[in-house]
């Protein structure tokens, strides 16, 4: 198969992700992406080199989303957030991270959109398309936000990263790869119970995603990028395995929802 297979590393530590990233390149995938989140810059740069000298291909980074809630508002409070984006974009440009992931809000309620958040925004994009970094905004809970902010930047390049659990579970019945077919350019992929607020992130075909119905929306977007998962190890179905054998059977399970976007 010509079409490349990810996957998040697992683990509460650098050193542990590290672990991860092994058995991920045994199993046979090819990419992975991770959130600086949790991790100080030298933590970033250790997973960062040792999956450099495992021959495997760093795809993106997941940037914070503390309190993003508050790049909404139109006041300091938003420039906080707004900050955070911008120390994580400077992060991936100094590394060459090709593209970096971001939420735009978060929660059942997110603030009244604002212009001061658009601009901030907008300094984003541009910023990134000067230093050769794509912003893939996610779906989460607000497509009307994500439509907002495309259609106010029509005129740049952004980017959308579409999460499979997320849709399930928080916006059931929107098919975001329809909407943004020329948008798409990475993916978070995982299952849940499609149950509001639980977002599992349970490995493929253990949920309740019609991923029949994904694969034909992916084939209809000619998305040809590679397909990333985004699971918990520490979920209660998988805790009798070992991380090998969770890892194979990721690897098993992303296979095949790939071949069925074929």
């Amino acid at each position: 198969m010509e079409r490349k297979l990810g996957c998040q590393p697992f683990g509460a530590t650098a050193d542990q992700r590290i672990e991860t990233l092994k058995l991920l390149k045994e199993a046979g995938f090819t990419n992975y992406f991770f959130g600086i989140n949790n991790f100080r810059k030298q933590d970033a740069e250790k997973i960062m080199a040792a999956g450099e000298k495992l021959g495997l291909e760093l795809e993106e980074i997941h940037a914070p989303f503390k309190d993003i809630n508050r790049i909404w508002y139109d006041d300091e409070h938003g420039e906080e957030p707004f900050r955070m984006m911008m120390d994580s974009l400077e992060f991936c440009a100094e590394h060459k991270v090709p593209v970096m992931v971001i939420h735009e809000s978060a929660g059942r309620v997110a603030p009244n959109m604002s212009n001061a958040a658009l601009r901030r925004f907008r300094t984003l994009f541009e910023t990134a398309n000067e230093k050769g970094v794509k912003i893939a905004v996610e779906n989460v809970r607000r497509t009307n936000y994500i439509a907002r902010i495309f259609h106010e930047n029509r005129d740049i390049p952004v980017y959308y990263c579409w999460d499979s659990g997320h849709e399930l579970c928080y916006t059931p019945g929107v098919n975001h790869v329809a909407l943004f077919p020329e948008k798409l350019i990475c993916t978070h992929i995982h299952d849940n119970m499609g149950i509001y607020m639980n977002d599992d992130h349970i490995l493929p075909f253990d949920g309740n995603t019609d991923w029949k119905k994904k694969a034909e929306c992916i084939k209809a977007s000619g998305y040809k990028g590679s397909l990333t998962l985004e699971i918990n190890r520490d979920a209660p179905q998988y805790t009798d395995m070992t991380d090998e054998q969770y890892v194979r059977l990721a690897y098993e399970r992303l296979y095949r929802f790939a071949e069925m976007c074929e």
